[in-house]
């Protein structure tokens, strides 16, 4: 697992990749600094060498303005951060079906 502090830095690495490097899942922040996760995702979205990749928007608001950018924009899923222990066992263990069944 690789973490970025802002949207930008994640396009710099992610473009910098070789296409046999690529991830398999990307986990986005809506609000990470500098980019959001809908803009990323219509960046991203503009070369096909990352159709790929399974794409998922978290962020701690229910937003249907965001989750429709999102999804919009290439995201799998958007999905509100839980608050509780159970809750983070639930998204972990759908992060891994996204990404051995894809």
């Amino acid at each position: 697992m690789i973490s970025f502090t802002n949207g930008k830095k994640f396009i710099e690495a992610i473009e910098s990749l070789a296409s046999e490097d690529l991830p398999g899942l990307i986990i986005l922040d809506y609000n990470i600094p500098e980019m959001n996760g809908a803009e990323i995702l219509q960046h991203i979205g503009q070369d096909n060498r990352y159709n790929h990749i399974v794409k998922i928007v978290w962020s701690t608001s229910n937003s249907d303005r965001f989750k429709n950018s999102s999804l919009q924009a290439g995201a799998r899923d958007y999905i509100v951060k839980p608050s509780n222990l159970s809750g983070i066992q639930a998204l972990a263990d759908l992060f891994l079906t996204y990404s051995v069944a894809d």
